[in-house]
């Protein structure tokens, strides 16, 4: 075969599996004639194999010992030489004389191919001259063309021993800000790497510390930290990295994650958080650092391995036997924690597990119980962890951006600790959270934020509240509680106390959330609250809006595998838009679509498990002080039963008089206003619109009972009543009454079961502006007037009620029937 076509005599390979043999697709003269490179790098570990027919291989085929991968180019590189020469006067065979014009064709399109790869000057041009120079010098182009070396613009020296430095920089770094242009890492070599951009920057894979991408990077990502901690450096998080364990964040710390970027949490903590700014001890002071700058970190709990729950097959107060099906395999479960789920003997209780026998799937419990579990008793052993605690004490804190996944929480060891996004342990103080993301990696995440602040100092005198905390513009999803605040001092009246808590979120979106089930309770399985305020106060939240898909709950369900859990049993709709108790809590702009049993459960705070320890109340487990909250702008679009209830057990339901507030909304419709257990409740004003016919109720809970507590039982568009009282009035004694407004109707009633020989009551058309009215339109025992009653026999008339209404000033009314008298007041 002669060479008759145009060819750059180059054949390229990309395998992904190792290979050995790559032929050639040009024709060959010599063995010698190849070259082999391998993602651009020459080898000569290779063999050449090839048959010739009259001068010519076109088999010829570059073999090596062991496999490669990557992009494999088979070159043609002939040294040009001449293999023959003819005689004069001898015969010229056809044969050798092709050769010989093939040999010259395959060595001019060689040289044509590296031609087109040298650099050119346009056409028609004088190519310019290399001249020499010393060793070490830049090469610039003079006035002529000519390429010719030259010393650095500002500075001296052999540019092969020491770096172009003019600002001092350093001998082992260039100033980026000084280069014009930019640096592509996507144009390097395959493998290659742009390490230590500037002095200000570092990576975890920088040689110093390591990482490499394949394995626990843990103890590379922590020597970055460590070293750009006190503000000295960025630390750039670049790539994909497994982390066994848990790290900390330094003092100062400023981290960046680059966009994609994922930390995998591999191992369970020790401190019950992944990333975190505690080091050992909340009472070591030393340990919380502070002031850290978290940009765009993405951490996930999708690679832990989950809990596992067994029927105990037997056991003793030491040990217990898991049944077949555990692991076989020894130490499995050492060092994991272990809770006892049910059984009258242990149920609840937590054990570490010291020893495990694969053999005989026998766990040893690191304390004895103070009995024997029994056979079919249920337990879990794992941990579940949280992507980011900040632990009592951190303060001056910022962290933007970033995602945190994966801390899924359908098991819980220990019951209820795990699956939050990022929280905040009591003690935090100027915290800002903006713009990230909260979701699972499969099924559901307790929280996505939690905030906790309690009254109080830690043993290093550091305040336990939760200050200055700004969350906002973030997203959740299949996440129980989109948003929880805890703790108070629960034995303090409503005093505003700031220095226990003070916590403003806004701009918050959430899709499938208050349905958290998932921990271990005693015998009180209720359901969850999309908002929890767990005994919170002194918090704004505005802006917020959130969808359930008609799946949810029933994508995740009700507990069916222990009544040990919360909502074990239940089934239906989301418990709560809001679910706990609170006070002096503000919420101003909340949309949200999915069916609801109630707007508002006023009743304890950890409906995520059991709170029988209250003590705010009048009696244990009671909850109390819930005052001066102030819920408006809520929009329902969906079923509801309610807009607002209270704890469905008598005994530890909220005192009527501890309730204090308004809660403004507009629903679809409700099958009734408020739980028919307020019907004595009169400190909270509900404030309710159906969308669809602009119908409006507003009162208090015993009155909207008490008038037939269904919007379709209303038969005006807007249904207000206006300043409702009761008063108990003595023999000869006034009440002074402002009106709503300057003029309408008074109307009053004994009612049944008063002291009094009979019952009364009357009603009154006043005006207060101009001259003075009090016309009564009907009733008993009624005397009317237009001037100021006073304590006493000196004014009104005897043996009735007196009504007088006063021109800017009120209305008076007074009990002159010669005994004490209990009497309601309405104004319309």
């Amino acid at each position: 075969m002669s060479i008759t076509s145009a060819d750059d005599r180059r054949t390229r390979y990309n395998p992904v599996v190792a290979t050995t043999s790559f032929a050639a697709d040009f024709p060959v003269f010599d063995n010698d004639d190849i070259k082999v490179y391998v993602d651009g790098v020459e080898r000569d570990d290779f063999a050449v194999t090839a048959t010739y027919a009259e001068g010519i291989s076109n088999d010829a085929t570059a073999v090596f010992a062991v496999g490669v991968t990557g992009v494999v180019d088979v070159v043609g590189y002939r040294d040009p030489k001449r293999t023959n020469r003819f005689q004069n006067g001898a015969p010229l065979p056809t044969r050798d004389f092709n050769l010989a014009l093939d040999t010259v064709e395959g060595e001019v399109q060689e040289a044509r191919r590296d031609i087109e790869r040298a650099l050119k000057v346009p056409f028609g041009s004088a190519g310019g001259n290399f001249l020499a120079s010393n060793p070490g010098s830049f090469l610039i182009l003079d006035s002529n063309g000519d390429v010719i070396g030259s010393d650095p613009p500002d500075g001296t020296g052999n540019m092969n021993t020491v770096i172009y430095d003019p600002l001092g920089v350093g001998a082992d770094a260039f100033d980026l800000t000084n280069m014009h242009g930019h640096i592509d890492d996507s144009q390097l070599k395959p493998g290659a790497a742009v390490t230590n951009r500037t002095t200000e920057t570092i990576s975890p894979f920088d040689p110093a510390y390591g990482a490499d991408g394949v394995g626990d990077d843990l103890p590379a990502i922590q020597a970055a930290f460590d070293a750009g901690s006190a503000g000295t450096k960025l630390v750039v998080l670049p790539h994909d990295m497994d982390a066994a364990g848990e790290l900390t964040i330094n003092e100062n710390q400023t981290i960046f994650g680059r966009c994609g970027a994922t930390i995998f949490q591999t191992a369970r903590s020790n401190i019950g958080a992944f990333m975190t700014n505690l080091e050992s001890s909340v009472s070591d002071v030393a340990s919380i650092k502070s002031g850290m700058f978290v940009l765009n970190a993405r951490i996930s709990g999708s690679k832990l391995p989950g809990p596992a729950r067994f029927v105990i097959t037997s056991g003793t107060t030491t040990d217990i036997v898991l049944p077949v099906g555990a692991p076989a395999v020894d130490d499995f479960y050492t060092g994991e924690l272990l809770q006892f789920e049910t059984g009258a003997a242990a149920a609840g209780i937590l054990r570490f597990v010291t020893n495990y026998v694969g053999a005989t799937r026998t766990a040893t419990l690191h304390a004895a119980l103070g009995s024997a579990p029994s056979p079919g008793d249920t337990c879990i052993i794992g941990w579940n962890d949280n992507a980011f605690g900040g632990a009592g004490g951190i303060s001056d804190a910022v962290f933007s951006g970033g995602d945190y996944s994966g801390y899924d929480t359908l098991d819980q060891v220990p019951a209820g600790s795990g699956g939050k996004g990022w929280g905040l342990d009591p003690g935090s103080n100027n915290i800002l959270l903006w713009g990230s993301t909260f979701r699972p990696s499969g099924n559901h995440m307790t929280h996505a934020v939690f905030v906790q602040g309690l009254d109080g100092v830690w043993p290093n005198g550091s305040s336990k509240g939760a200050t200055g905390i700004r969350l906002g513009g973030y997203h959740a999803e299949d996440c129980g509680s989109v948003l929880t605040i805890a703790g108070v001092d629960a034995t303090k009246l409503p005093d505003g106390d700031f220095a226990d808590s003070n916590v403003i979120a806004g701009f918050i979106t959430y899709k499938n959330a208050g349905h958290n089930p998932y921990r271990i309770v005693g015998s009180d399985q209720q359901k969850s609250g999309i908002f929890n305020p767990i005994e919170a106060q002194n918090f704004q939240i505005y802006n917020v809006s959130g969808y359930n898909e008609s799946t949810y709950p029933a994508s995740i369900g009700y507990p069916t595998d222990s009544d040990k859990r919360v909502g074990y049993g239940l089934g239906g709709r989301v418990g709560a838009l809001i679910w706990g108790h609170c006070r002096n809590g503000t919420i101003d702009g909340w949309k949200h679509k999915g069916d609801l049993d109630t707007i508002w459960r006023v009743q304890r705070g950890r409906a995520l498990g059991d709170d029988a320890s209250r003590t705010d109340g009048p009696t244990a487990g009671t909850v109390g002080n819930c005052y001066n909250n102030r819920f408006r702008n809520i929009e329902h679009f969906g079923l509801l039963s309610s807009v607002i209830a209270i704890d469905s057990v008598a005994g530890i339901r909220i005192p009527a008089d501890q309730l204090t507030g308004e809660l403004q909304c507009v629903v679809d419709d409700c099958t009734v206003i408020c739980d028919a257990n307020m019907s004595t409740f009169e400190g909270i004003i509900i404030d309710v619109t159906r969308r669809s016919d602009g119908k409006r109720v507003r009162g208090t809970p015993k009155q909207i009972i008490l008038a037939g507590n269904t919007l379709d039982g209303f038969p005006e568009r807007e249904t207000i009543f206006r300043q409702g009282h009761s008063y108990t009035l003595g023999d000869d004694t006034v009440v002074r009454i402002v009106p709503p407004k300057k003029s309408g109707f008074v109307e009053f009633c004994v009612p049944n079961g008063s002291s009094g020989a009979s019952n009364n009551f009357g009603k009154v058309h006043y005006c207060i502006q101009g001259a003075a009215v009090a016309n009564p339109c009907y009733g008993t025992l009624l005397a009317t007037g237009t001037t100021v009653l006073t304590d006493g026999t000196s004014d009104g008339t005897d043996v009735s009620w007196n009504v007088n209404a006063v021109v800017s000033d009120a209305i008076y009314i007074k009990n002159r029937l010669g005994t004490t008298r209990s009497i309601d007041v309405f104004f319309s």
